[in-house]
């Protein structure tokens, strides 16, 4: 009896193996998947300012950058730094559009997430989009604005991991 059951643990156990063996194998196949023509392709930006999604974040916007439309030129500056693209007046100038925003999911507030979507402007489909936490800190101004800073250089940081790949 002793045999039996040590054989079907062994059994058992080597049949688990076998599944997170093959899970492995599934999970290390998988290519990557294209990143849209548009995005990589594309040279002219329109950046468009969808705001921010309750009226407390402009007071937040206007704290961590020192006025209402703080969040739009903070990014068209370091866009611009980056010098990828060339930055428009017009969408119907532009490849693409990025909207930029800031948003929180529920009412009772907590840290914002400042959001970028990347737009084809000729069809207006969103074909990437991008989302980056920022902490509220400990309510200083400079621990704030450190905060804002990240978060904004983590977001272009996104946008540039994802144009500077292999371009079609």
């Amino acid at each position: 009896m002793k045999i039996v059951r040590v054989t079907l643990w062994m059994i058992l156990a080597s049949g688990m193996c076998g599944v997170v063996l093959r899970a492995q194998e599934v999970k290390d196949e998988a290519a990557a998947a294209p990143i849209p023509a548009q995005i990589l392709t594309g040279k002219r930006v329109f950046i468009s300012n969808t705001g921010v999604s309750s009226s407390w974040l402009t007071h937040y916007v206007a704290a961590h950058t020192g006025g209402a439309n703080g969040l739009y030129n903070e990014f068209y500056a370091a866009m611009k730094n980056w010098g990828r693209y060339e930055l428009m007046a017009a969408p119907a100038d532009a490849d693409l559009v990025f909207e930029i925003d800031l948003s929180v999911e529920s009412s009772g507030g907590g840290d914002p997430d400042l959001g970028l979507k990347i737009l084809d402007a000729k069809t207006h489909f969103v074909l990437w989009k991008f989302v980056e936490r920022v902490p509220a800190g400990s309510g200083r101004p400079v621990t704030r604005r450190k905060a804002w800073e990240k978060a904004l250089t983590k977001l272009v940081d996104d946008v540039k991991d994802v144009t500077e790949q292999t371009r079609p």
